[in-house]
Formats: structure tokens, sequence, C-alpha cells
């Protein structure tokens, strides 16, 4: 997304509570963090049975998508997670049995030191681990801590060998804890010019992954030419397409990704990609623009409730595909954008057009709740 942030609308500002540890220090003074109780199937996302697709959902893309796309086959569905937002937990009790992955967002790198961080998150642990059918886990590693990247550090890990070394040693070990089946690398606002050593990176890690059998993703932005989507697929066992943010917290308020845009990027992406490599990230929640700042983030409950309040009219502009309103506030003007339902929806049939067979929800909480039942698209 030319150099932005590809997740920011589940980058909250949190505070919860972690285990630290030091690169270069000992990692076995934490040790892997007690998963004991959660088992993973150990066969691939391409062989996860369509059965276990949620039949809400799949009535909700047949009423939304477009004339001619055929659901016949159902796309493999993941959801990220965040442990900070209890909507974010309960959408995983409610509805993570029905994906074929969670990646929760538990493991992050930031500093000089390149201090990893954990969230213990004990409830959300045990949200996972009481799903039926259980989905694979897919552990997240970001160069992000409360909110703010850390690209200049991530750099300097990538480029430091035996930092990157024992990094790697320090996530087996979580993963193996977490009885985890992959990884997904999300290092953003990387520098220009750190391509070579995160490309040496995910080669190490993906010598790790496949010695236990894991898969390796990493996240990638759209819109970014210093990003080699094709380099990055071969290294990697599968590239997540961040296809969002068309329009960002820190810029003017717009569809967060119109389907125009969304078609285009899309289209080019994975043209890039390796073939059956590439999973379509796809945006679901809100943002609300004041008439200066950055925007705040919203789930589509919340942005609706929203509207309720302030007596706002919710429109739906036809050309992006995206439902929007506007409101006065004490602070003045404000603009507010969705990715609501029917918006995913047409996303849903753009990508399964463009032979997208995986696609991935940012994120489980702000989703529009209309997703998961055969009542979706019907306003």
């Amino acid at each position: 997304m030319d150099g932005r942030r590809a997740f920011p609308a589940a980058r909250e500002t949190a505070n919860v509570p972690v285990l630290e540890m030091m690169i270069g220090g000992s990692a076995s003074s934490h040790g892997p963090l007690p998963y004991s109780r959660y088992r993973v199937r150990p066969e691939g996302i391409a062989a996860l049975s369509i059965a276990r697709r949620f039949a809400g959902l799949m009535a909700a893309l047949v009423i939304a998508a477009p004339a001619g796309v055929s659901w016949a086959a159902a796309p493999h569905m993941i959801g990220f997670y965040v442990p900070w937002d209890g909507q974010s937990l309960g959408s995983v009790r409610e509805h993570g049995g029905g994906l074929d992955a969670v990646i929760p967002a538990w493991v992050s790198v930031t500093g000089p030191d390149h201090k990893v961080t954990v969230a213990p998150d004990p409830a959300g642990r045990a949200a996972v681990a009481a799903l039926s059918p259980r989905p694979q886990l897919w552990l997240m590693v970001q160069n992000a801590l409360q909110g703010a990247w850390d690209g200049p550090g991530a750099a300097a890990l990538l480029h430091d060998k035996g930092a990157a070394s024992i990094l790697l040693h320090d996530l087996e070990a979580q993963a193996v804890g977490a009885k985890a089946s992959g990884f997904v690398l999300d290092f953003e606002d990387l520098p220009a010019g750190s391509q070579p050593d995160l490309l040496a990176f995910l080669g190490s890690a993906r010598d790790l992954c496949r010695r236990h059998g894991w898969t390796l993703a990493i996240t990638a932005p759209v819109s970014n030419p210093d990003w080699d989507l094709a380099a990055l697929g071969k290294a990697a066992d599968r590239l997540i397409l961040m296809a969002y943010d068309e329009h960002w917290q820190t810029g003017p308020p717009g569809p967060i990704a119109s389907d125009p845009w969304f078609g285009a990027v899309l289209r080019r992406s994975m043209a890039q990609a390796p073939p059956g490599k590439a999973i379509v990230g796809i945006a679901a929640y809100a943002y609300d623009w004041p008439s200066s700042g950055p925007a705040a983030v919203l789930s589509i409950a919340d942005a609706e409730a929203l509207a309720a309040k302030m007596h706002a009219k919710l429109e739906r502009d036809e050309a992006s595909g995206a439902e929007h309103f506007n409101y006065v506030a004490g602070d003045g003007a404000h603009v507010v954008w969705m990715s609501d339902a029917i918006a995913v929806n047409r996303q849903i049939a753009i990508a399964r057009a463009a032979g997208a067979q995986t696609l991935a929800l940012w994120r489980l909480g702000t989703e529009d709740p209309r997703l998961w039942d055969a009542t979706s698209g019907r306003r």
C-alpha cells in the first residue's frame, strides 16, 4: 500500500499482559506458554473439507454475489484474532470452528534489543482450544507493539544473522508449545532495501517449518513496488495479499477497498504470486474520520450503532460497493466508511473470479455479524 501500514484497522492501542524476552538473552527463562490443551489437525489448508464451511455464510455469499458467480466450491476461510478486543474473542468463540485457520496476534518483536513480547491471553487460548471442529493455528509474528510499527528495528534484526537465528529459535519454542501448524510473518513499514534480508530470513524460517511440517506465510502489501511478490511467494509457502486500505487512517476519507481498486490490485498481485500460494486478505471493519486527525477503527456493529445514535443516514456507494455515513459531534464533522457484509461478499466474488481459493478476514471482532447468517446482504 505504497509503504502504508497494511493492518492498521486492528492495530488499536491495547494494554494487555505480556511476557518479554531479549534476543541474545535466555529464552528458556520463560519457555513456551502452557498451551497443552490445544490440538491442531495435521493436514494442509488445501485438503480441508468443504463440509466445514459454515452454511449461513455460504447462503450469504450466494445472496450477495454478482450474477453468474458459482459458489459450488467454497473458498477456504482464515480469520485474524487479536487478544486485546473482547469482540474478537467473542467472534472466535462463536465462529472460529467454521474457519480453516485462526491467526492470533500473540507475538511481537521490537526495539534495538529485538525484544520478543508474548501476550499470555489465557481466555483466547482456551477459546481456540475449545473450538469444534478445531482449525489450524498459524502463529503471527509482528514488528509492532501497542499500535506502533518498528520498521527500522525489524530491518536491523533481519540484517543481523545471529539475532535472526535466535529469534527463530525463540519462535520455534513458542510454536511447539502452542502446537501451532504454521507461522505468519507480518513485518511492516520496512525501509527500502531490506528485501534481500527479508528473503534470507524467510529461507531460514522455511527450513525450520519444513522440519516440523509447518506452513510459513508472509503478509505483503498489494501496491508497494519495493515488495517483490514473486520472490516472497517463492520463499514462503503462502503469500497473504493485504488488499485493503485504499483509504487509510491518516489519509483522506473514502472506501476502505472499493470494488474497482480491489479488483485491479488483486489481479496485478495474483499475477505476480506463484500459482496456488496467494491468500487474499479482505477488510471487515470501519473507519471514522474526524475533520482533522487520524480515523478511529470501529467494528461494523459499533459503526451502525453510532449511525443510529447520531440519526445518520446509511448510504451505499454503488461505484465502490461500500456503505458510508456522515455525522456531526462535539469535535466537528465526521465521515464513516464501512466494509460491511455486502461489501465483503462483493469482494469475495471478485477474489473468486480472479482465482483465489483462500480468503483471510481482517479481522475477527470487527466484522459484520451478518457475514455469519443466511440473511447477509438483505437490507
